[in-house]
């Protein structure tokens, strides 16, 4: 296991696809061992080797910029793309909405679903 994350991050592969390989992997190995196909796995334990995600260079739209993206918004997207920006919704989850999800008199909008593979989908928390 140490041998294919060390040759992976040599080859460039994104942190988090490093993980994701990781974390896929040692789901196959549990599940030989409950099929008692193995008696233990490879991924016992943590992995020292497991590269670090990088910072994150993530910053918040200065006012300026959040009417700029607005204005050059066709009309009929401006509602959604405000809604977006001032709530922090995430496309599937904005298309998600339903009727009952929008409280027009306590401002407040509830995620309950998002629209995934053109069906809206539950969320899997309750935030």
């Amino acid at each position: 296991m140490e041998e294919l994350i060390a040759s992976r991050s040599a080859l460039g592969v994104h942190p988090r696809q490093v993980i994701k390989l990781r974390t896929r992997f040692s789901q196959v190995m549990n599940a030989a061992i409950d099929w008692e196909y193995l008696a233990t796995s490879p991924c016992a334990g943590r992995s020292r080797s497991l590269p670090k995600m990088p910072e994150s260079s993530f910053r918040p739209l200065l006012d300026d910029e959040v009417q700029a993206r607005i204005e050059a918004t066709p009309e009929w997207w401006r509602l959604a793309v405000m809604t977006c920006l001032a709530s922090g919704l995430r496309r599937g989850e904005l298309f998600g909405l339903q009727v009952q999800d929008v409280d027009l008199e306590a401002s407040t909008i509830t995620v309950r679903g998002q629209l995934l593979d053109g069906q809206i989908q539950r969320t899997k928390t309750s935030a």
